[in-house]
């Protein structure tokens, strides 16, 4: 629990809950040197900065396979790369000879491109930039033009003297993606249009006026054009994370690895503790012993 407490990630988190104890030697010495390495980094420079990097692999899978994966995976993706391009950079200056991390290191992909990529044109899970491209700007563009068209029209309907009366407020507001006037269900027929909705007492209709109708139309086909402009642009980003399919996984097998050996090594140094000799005699020393679960000040 103290080890698993000093992980990044939870697919670490998850390697230390099936640790068992280990009766190889080779292998606990193996383990040993990893604890070693890592200690040796923490007390020279600290940390590497591996953040709590995602467990990316199946979604990576499916953009190999030509699926489109979301904005919010793609920006997962983006993350685990930024980690291990700032973490391979952690690890490759300043440090002494430590075979076992820079073998790891060695093997971490720096897809820059690919993550600066992602990042220009996902905003956030919930925004795609308007310069993600040429396209998806010009129709953006044409939405403002479009809406501001209809605000103006509409704005002359409802400011209109002769409709006052039968508007039950000068309100424009939205229904199913469309302007609509709130007007007196008495009057209904005063102002030609849809009718979308009604208020649940009835006595307010909401109408899309019919000289709007073809602008509405308009805005809508336009959104739609948005909508497959950004489905367009999260394929090709997706096409790209599936072509480096082994080169992505590849990295987040390398961080947990690392962040496990650097647990490791926090937990070592926060307990003060230091690397035992393994011996083949079947005797155990202990030398200034402490009990690493009873707090050291009693």
């Amino acid at each position: 629990a103290m080890l698993r407490s000093e992980a990044c990630s939870g697919l670490t988190r998850t390697i230390i809950d099936a640790l068992q104890p280990d009766t190889d030697r080779g292998q606990i010495r193996e383990a040993l040197a990893d604890t070693d390495e890592a200690v040796t980094v923490i007390l020279r420079k600290g940390t590497p900065p591996f953040g709590n990097f995602y467990d990316i692999g199946g979604f990576v899978h499916l953009a190999a396979k030509e699926g489109a994966l979301t904005p919010r995976q793609l920006l997962e993706v983006a993350y685990n790369l930024t980690s291990a391009r700032k973490t391979a950079a952690f690890l490759s200056a300043d440090l002494p000879e430590l075979p076992r991390i820079q073998g790891l290191v060695s093997a971490i992909a720096v897809l820059r491109d690919l993550e600066e990529e992602i990042k220009r044109c996902i905003l956030s899970e919930d925004e795609i930039a308007d310069s993600a491209s040429a396209e998806l700007k010009r129709i953006r563009r044409a939405i403002l033009r479009q809406n501001e068209a209809i605000r103006s029209k509409i704005q002359q309907i409802v400011g209109s003297s002769e409709n006052r009366m039968f508007l039950q407020d000068a309100l424009v507001t939205l229904r199913q993606g469309r302007y609509v006037i709130p007007v007196k269900a008495e009057h209904k027929n005063r102002l030609p249009g849809i009718v979308h909705d009604q208020s649940s007492s009835g006595a307010t209709l909401f109408v899309e006026p019919q000289t709007i109708v073809n602008m509405n139309n308009e805005l809508r086909e336009l959104e739609l054009e948005e909508k497959k402009e950004i489905f367009r642009i999260l394929q090709e980003l997706s096409a790209g994370v599936g072509a480096r399919e082994l080169q992505i996984k590849g990295n987040q097998e390398i961080l947990t690895q690392l962040d496990f050996m650097f647990s490791k090594g926090r937990l070592a140094c926060n307990m003060n503790g230091s690397r035992p000799d393994i011996s083949g005699e079947g005797v155990l020393r202990i030398r200034k012993g402490r009990h690493p679960l009873i707090d050291r000040k009693t």
